[in-house]
């Protein structure tokens, strides 16, 4: 579990890295709630309260959501990548991991 948990968190870890540093990547959390100004002043006050809990806890979401399924698609691929590539890991003694 201490491995997997590692492993999720390196992964959400390169995530947020990459989309801060690169320009261009970026990821617009305010259009993943789809609300408008309008919408927004016509809630009530426990509404809105809601909607600023989702949207500080979004990003964290988002970024766990995606670490998941990398780590779920290298754990599924990494024996046919390891079949298809053994000797060169083998001959690189690992270094092309």
């Amino acid at each position: 579990m201490l491995y997997f948990l590692v492993r999720v968190s390196v992964y959400m870890l390169a995530l947020w890295l990459t989309m801060t540093l690169l320009p261009g990547l970026h990821v617009d959390f305010n259009a993943m709630l789809e609300l408008r100004p309008g919408e927004i002043a016509a809630m009530t006050g426990q509404e809105r309260s809601i909607v600023d809990v989702v949207r500080m806890w979004l990003p964290l979401v988002y970024y766990l959501t995606l670490a998941v399924s990398f780590w779920f698609w290298n754990w599924i691929f990494w024996p046919v990548i390891l079949f298809f590539t053994g000797r060169v890991v083998l001959w690189s003694f690992g270094l092309l991991l």
